[in-house]
């Protein structure tokens, strides 16, 4: 993830099988925490 100006805040890593199912839990689980991490971001739209 990256901050304003480009700096990188954090590397994150989706550690789930290829091909995915968009169906599983794991999928489930891995997009909820991305989706919290996005929304505790401070963003400002331009």
């Amino acid at each position: 993830m990256f901050a304003k100006g480009g700096r990188l805040v954090e590397d994150m890593r989706m550690e789930l099988p290829f091909p995915r199912d968009g169906g599983s839990d794991q999928v489930a689980l891995a997009r909820a925490n991305l989706l919290r991490k996005f929304e505790s971001l401070d963003l400002v739209a331009t």
